[in-house]
């Protein structure tokens, strides 16, 4: 099904329906200031320079690296609400003075469509791992048996894809992500199904918990899809990846490994 656009005098909305999803109803608040730089989704204290990408990151004159943060034009709308929920921006750089090589808007749009049809099948695969879950009954054979392990209560980080209508913006496309708090971890790898073997204690569980959705998503999907490539921090999960067949890989974003799901354990 194509996009549906929701607009407003300044941007357009896009969302994409996604399976067992409902339409998103956004609505935009204009006039807001332009962020700070810690502002812009992540805590510069607390992100080592090894885990950015060169691509947003500048030097200042004393030759330390710094988020971009964009220009005032820009992020004339700058707020995103659903639900009566904030959405603050995630990493979101000028590519003009950042040195990026911006692709025609047509390309860029169908890049960041596929990149958020992952977000939201990734949002669907996971409420259904909850609803598996919740399905199951509860054994109470022995009372001398072991409670049942601890379930932590993860979700895919809300985002919407905004596009300025204004033909003078130079950046034609931005993926906007709720503000991710925390250190980032990666739990499993794009081609792998087991977590990294250098967690522990609640992070460990995380992931094991995660290998376990990969199994239900891949049961109740009769061998279809399950989602790889799980990272974010504390709660929040972004940037999943959808491991399926070769006829429906093009649906998603590149490091698609189907040749796990052919394997899959």
């Amino acid at each position: 099904m194509l996009p549906v656009a929701l607009t407003c005098s300044e941007v357009q909305c896009t969302a994409i329906e996604s399976l067992r999803m409902e339409w998103i109803d956004w609505t935009i608040l204009e006039g807001v200031a332009q962020p700070e730089v810690n502002d812009v989704g992540f805590e510069d204290d607390k992100l080592e320079e090894d885990e950015l990408d060169e691509d947003e990151l500048d030097k200042d004159k004393g030759g330390k690296k710094k988020f971009l943060a964009p220009d005032k034009e820009e992020l004339k709308v700058a707020t995103l609400w659903r639900n009566n929920s904030t959405l603050g921006f995630c990493a979101i750089t000028n590519s003009m003075s950042s040195g990026r090589k911006l692709l025609a808007f047509k390309d860029e749009l169908a890049k960041m469509l596929v990149e958020a049809n992952c977000m939201y099948w990734g949002t669907s695969l996971m409420s259904i791992v909850y609803q598996f879950i919740a399905s199951c009954p509860v054994c109470n054979k022995d009372p001398s048996e072991l409670p049942p392990p601890e379930i932590p209560c993860l979700c895919m980080v809300q985002f919407a894809i905004v596009v300025p209508i204004k033909p003078s913006l130079k950046s034609a496309v931005y993926l906007l992500e709720k503000k991710i708090g925390g250190k980032f971890v990666k739990y499993i790898n794009n081609n792998s199904a087991a977590p990294w073997a250098w967690l522990n204690n609640d992070k460990l569980l995380i992931a094991k918990f995660l290998c376990f959705a990969q199994y239900v998503q891949y049961n109740l999907s009769h061998g279809l899809i399950f989602l790889s490539d799980f990272q974010g921090a504390g709660f929040l999960l972004t940037d999943c990846q959808a491991i399926t067949t070769e006829k429906y890989a093009a649906c998603f974003e590149e490091g698609n490994w189907t040749g796990i799901l052919y394997n899959f354990p």
